[in-house]
């Protein structure tokens, strides 16, 4: 591959900045239909877009089940739609891994179909889509329907997946059960009688599992929402929540990782005064709470679902509002690194029709800060500040006014890079943050000589967080 110099001009200390229409992302005249949910999204390394909700109905195209996959553009994925044919007509979840197959999941206890053949309850397919047959399940136990809720694969080759009997299961790379392992009970709280009802599945940097939702006991002992457990299955009798998270109507719904070992966390948990609240909360690596850190909008009316943290430190939040007279509104907000209310609000600009009184159980699932600044969304919406795009938009990033700015010439090479990445700069560069295109921090490197060894990053896109004597700035690369 031809290797290219990339030019980089950047700009900082911007007073603010306003979010519109990307009208570049291809959806086609329709794209979904109002009827289309989309639950899950997950970027690819390389840009691509995998999908999974309900009735995804694109572009007048028919009906593609609960599964589809569109290009960075927003263009429909003709290879992959092809390979998979009708599609899934049922799956609950999906997990990309590290090889580029997918792991998807069904949790009812009726039969899924794929492509109109009937499938196990989790199945993997290739990375273009195709079944996947080496991979074979024969995991039998007590009311045995081998349906699954959730799953996650870990560092040391094992799937770790909760099982239709409630039981914590582990499985080898193949399918097959891992026989080394006990299955270990975990039961839950609140309306959800067949499965404890688990949210996620993280592997935290020392290999150990988080699990968090509604969960009242793991192995027969009392648990909070969010439980740590040993790579053997065992609960990790260490780990103690540092706020309460137990009784019906609490839980918590995302926890992610971030830098200078921080942890993120979207929860509904007990105020003060003793009614459940939906905050975001920041913790520190010891997992105490981090007190730097308050969310200005903490109330009884927020569902939050998801966090992301940009390469600036700030912080996206999305999930919805809900209210007795118009149903559910979505919220979507960015805050100060501190918390605080930062540069943008556009919770009101989302709604299921174009009037401002008939947002009826809107939501934003989803969202990503993409390596080029642009911000991707995914909910049950179907109007934009105004425009119609339903089920998920992109967003620019637009600087309004500048305060002032200084100019930096940033000269980067090769890119694509295969292992030394060598930067050309007036100023000295300090420290390198690598992130992925979810926003998620994978490395933080002193360097020097302004230079970086990246061999250790899997091929795909990136986004690089630059620290100079002179300020911040970002760009993005290609890993061969």
């Amino acid at each position: 591959m031809k290797k290219t110099i990339a030019s980089l001009v950047l700009f900082f200390s911007f007073i603010s900045f306003s979010q519109s229409v990307d009208t570049n992302f291809q959806l086609g005249i329709n794209g979904f239909n109002s009827t289309s949910e989309i639950r899950k999204t997950i970027i690819q390394p390389d840009g691509k877009i995998l999908i999974l909700g309900n009735y995804l109905n694109y572009n007048g195209l028919g009906n593609f089940g609960k599964l589809m996959r569109l290009n960075s553009n927003g263009t429909f994925d003709a290879i992959f739609m092809n390979n998979l044919g009708t599609g899934f007509d049922r799956a609950d979840h999906i997990e990309l891994l590290p090889d580029g197959k997918i792991l998807v999941s069904e949790s009812s206890e009726c039969i899924p179909y794929l492509n109109g053949a009937a499938v196990h309850h989790l199945v993997r397919l290739n990375p273009d889509g195709t079944f996947d047959n080496t991979f074979n399940l024969n995991f039998t136990g007590t009311n045995y329907q081998n349906t699954y809720k959730n799953q996650t694969f870990h560092p040391n080759g094992k799937i770790y997946v909760i099982h239709k009997t409630n039981k914590l299961i582990r499985l080898n790379s193949n399918g097959t059960t891992d026989t080394s392992f006990a299955p270990r009970t975990i039961d839950h709280i609140g309306s959800f009688p067949n499965f404890p009802n688990v949210f996620f599945i993280k592997i935290d940097p020392n290999g150990k599992l988080l699990i968090g939702g509604q969960i009242n006991t793991y192995d027969n002992n009392t648990t909070n929402n969010l439980i740590r457990i040993n790579e053997d299955g065992t609960l990790d009798n260490t780990f103690n929540l540092p706020f309460s998270c137990s009784g019906n109507n609490q839980y918590v719904y995302s926890l992610d990782f971030i830098e200078n070992s921080k942890i993120l966390v979207t929860a509904r948990i007990p105020s003060n005064s003793g009614t459940v609240i939906g905050t975001v909360l920041r913790l520190n690596s010891d997992w105490s709470i981090d007190n730097t850190f308050n969310y200005f909008e903490a109330s009884s009316t927020k569902f939050l679902l998801r966090t992301v943290v940009q390469p600036d430190n700030k912080i996206l939040v999305s999930g919805y509002n809900t209210s007795t007279t118009n149903g559910n509104t979505c919220y979507f907000k960015r805050l100060n690194s501190d918390g605080s209310y930062s540069d943008f609000n556009v919770s009101g600009v989302f709604s299921l029709n174009n009037t401002n009184n008939s947002n009826v159980d809107t939501y934003i699932s989803e969202m990503f800060y993409l390596a080029d600044g642009k911000i991707l969304v995914t909910g049950n919406f179907n109007y934009c500040q105004g425009q119609q795009k339903r089920k998920i938009v992109r967003l620019n990033n637009q600087t309004l006014s500048i305060d002032e700015f200084d100019k930096v010439n940033i000269r980067s090479y090769p890119n694509p890079v295969n292992d030394i990445l060598q930067f050309e700069c007036k100023e000295k560069i300090l420290k390198v943050e690598v992130y992925d295109y979810e926003g998620r921090i994978l490395s933080s490197n002193s360097i020097s000589e302004n230079k970086i060894n990246l061999s250790d990053l899997k091929t795909g896109n990136y986004i690089l967080k630059l620290y100079t004597e002179k300020g911040i700035m970002n760009t993005k690369i290609m890993k061969e």
